[in-house]
This record gives structure tokens, sequence and C-alpha cells, in this order.
């Protein structure tokens, strides 16, 4: 799993070798923009399993909004004075 800053721009160089990696590893990235980055490009090329960042996000979403106490079936987002004005969604 990348989860540094690296492949953000397509002159940082790897976060690690991917010629290294086992034939049944799967490579995961947390950027998500460029969404193939460098790193996904040459684990794909090598046939390895790929996972986008963006991919990683999808899932992390429900737990973000359940610490955060949003409710995604909300209609719209308005300050709550008990969080001192924070967004929170309301039904």
């Amino acid at each position: 799993i990348n989860a540094t800053s690296l492949g953000l721009n397509a002159a940082d160089p790897l976060p690690f070798a991917v010629d290294a990696l086992p034939a049944r590893a799967i490579v995961a990235e947390v950027v998500m923009q460029p969404l193939i980055t460098p790193l996904l490009e040459k684990a794909g090329g090598r046939g390895l399993r790929i996972v986008t960042g963006d991919s990683m996000l999808e899932y992390q979403l429900p737990f973000w909004a359940d610490f955060f106490e949003f409710n995604a079936a909300g209609a719209e987002m308005t300050p709550s004075a008990e969080r001192g004005g924070a967004a929170v969604v309301d039904k």
C-alpha cells in the first residue's frame, strides 16, 4: 500500500521496488489523482492486481461519515449548535 504522497507528480520516484514483489502481490494506492499512478501502471504491467485510491476511499466513506456523525440519508447540511457550528446532516 502506498500511503505516501509519491505518485501525485509523474516525476516522483516509486515508493518501493515493484519488481521485488511476488506474483501474488496486490498493490494498493491512496493517491486518487492521477487515478493510475506510475506505481499502479508498473504493477499492472507486471500482471499484479491493483487497487486505485478512489476504490479505497469508496469503502472508507461510510466509516468517515459515521465517525463525523453525518447521516447519509439526510437531505441537507445544517449547522449544529452542539458542534459549535460544524456541519451535520439532518433528515
